[in-house]
């Protein structure tokens, strides 16, 4: 095996190690690296052969959409599986019960990908005990101050993104697909880049005092609300990664997102594709900020208006 490489993300240790002869890209990890400290979790990655990805497990969720597998599973012997897969391909990560080390085994195609999946699942299944949530959403930064987008596949996370970009001068795309959120002891909600960042190249170790998420939804017009704690909760929930089914990991989520919840506004935006969209969700959630006094309770206007 090659010599380990660490990697902090969020304040959060871990390393790779790569089997000799394994030619995988590592480079949108660099901005992360670190040479210093003990990790929180190991991956070691191995080509895979007939026994290791055969393994047989009693299966716990799979998620099989637009060509892509993730299934997740227990070994006889407590280990944790996760088989990640497209178009035939089923590589496997075998870890032990609490995600401390693991090792991945790889099959023949698609392993820069499997490799970049597997690490950012493991991240969040040991991280999330930690008040460490790693969310699906776009994020930009302006001023002292990060905001996330938050919504399904196909939502337009990342349009919107730009259209901050575009119109709102003095704002830059810190995250466009996997930003890292952590509540501190005191309270303190800080978002960070992460070296995941979906088909965009945006690996920025840097962070900002979270100001805002923000639901987004299509619509026919612009109009956003403050969403009460019960949606916030419930929108926080179902847009971060981890296994709910794993109580220690479950707990760690809940209290993360209750932190949240309580300390930084959570919105609402129905929109167009439009830079009145952009506009109005700035001038609404960058008003209010983090300030637990109510914003508007209802806000629109009609493109073009």
């Amino acid at each position: 095996m090659d010599e380990m490489k660490k990697y902090k993300v969020a304040g959060h240790l871990f390393g790779v190690r790569i089997c000799d002869g394994l030619k995988l890209d590592l480079s949108q990890y660099e901005p992360f690296a670190t040479s210093e400290g003990t990790p929180l979790f190991t991956l070691d990655v191995q080509c895979g052969t007939d026994d290791t990805l055969g393994m047989e497990f009693t299966p716990e969720s799979r998620q099989d959409s637009l060509g892509q597998l993730i299934e997740s599973g227990t070994l006889p012997d407590g280990r944790r599986v996760i088989r990640i897969g497209w178009e035939g391909t089923a590589s496997l990560m075998v870890s032990d019960p609490d995600y401390t080390a693991a090792t991945l085994y790889l099959d023949r195609r698609y392993r820069n990908v499997t490799l970049e999946y597997s690490l950012m699942l493991l991240y969040a299944f040991r991280t999330a005990p930690l008040g460490t949530l790693s969310f699906h959403g776009s994020m930009v930064v302006n001023g002292d101050r990060a905001y996330i987008f938050l919504g399904v596949s196909g939502t337009g996370k990342s349009t919107h993104s730009r259209l901050w970009l575009e119109n709102i001068p003095g704002t830059w795309l810190l995250n466009d697909d996997h930003p890292v959120v952590r509540v501190a002891d005191d309270g303190s909600v800080t978002a960070y880049g992460s070296p995941w960042s979906g088909k965009t190249r945006c690996y920025i170790n840097d962070s900002r005092q979270l100001g805002a998420l923000v639901q987004l939804s299509q619509a026919k017009e612009n109009r956003i609300r403050r969403l009460s704690p019960v949606e916030a909760y419930v929108d926080i929930i179902n847009s971060v990664a981890g296994k709910r089914w794993e109580r220690r990991m479950a707990d760690g989520i809940h209290a993360a997102v209750e932190a949240i919840v309580a300390s930084v506004g959570c919105w609402h935006l129905g929109c167009l594709p439009d830079a009145d969209a952009a506009m109005l969700c700035y001038s609404t959630v960058k008003i209010t900020g983090t300030s637990t006094v109510p914003g508007p309770s209802d806000s629109s206007n009609k493109s073009g208006e």
